[in-house]
């Protein structure tokens, strides 16, 4: 026998579709009910676990580790890009040497003023 559309349980079923997004399906049974308002929730939590996941991946990633900046090998970098005050913040006490321009630190690369280059790889890629 088909349930009457005005049931008060027909009235939290379409909440429970709504409050997780699924409003397409019409069951007719109480089972039926029962089993789509299960897998409606199922997937509500799924989607949220796999959500909130995925954020703390792309929001917390761990900061990188350099050992020898840390250890103080001589570091060049273009004066007054991001890169150089967050090697400043991250290590209080490495050897950075800002220089004026993109191939500036590349010339004290080759002239063995600086062990390692702070850069983007576009940047290293047109040097």
């Amino acid at each position: 026998r088909l349930l009457e559309t005005t049931a008060p349980g027909i009235n939290v079923f379409n909440a429970a579709l709504a409050a997780t997004g699924h409003v397409e399906f019409s069951p007719v049974t109480h089972g039926e009910r029962i089993l789509v308002v299960s897998l409606c929730f199922w997937s509500l939590i799924v989607i949220a676990a796999y959500t909130a996941n995925l954020a703390s991946v792309l929001i917390n990633k761990e900061q990188a580790n350099y050992p020898s900046v840390a250890a103080g090998m001589p570091v060049c970098v273009t004066k007054g890009l991001a890169i150089s005050s967050k090697l400043k913040k991250s290590y209080p006490n490495a050897n950075i040497i800002e220089v004026e321009g993109i191939h500036q630190k590349y010339d004290h690369l080759f002239e063995g003023k600086c062990d390692l280059v702070a850069d983007y790889a576009d940047t290293f890629e047109t040097a």
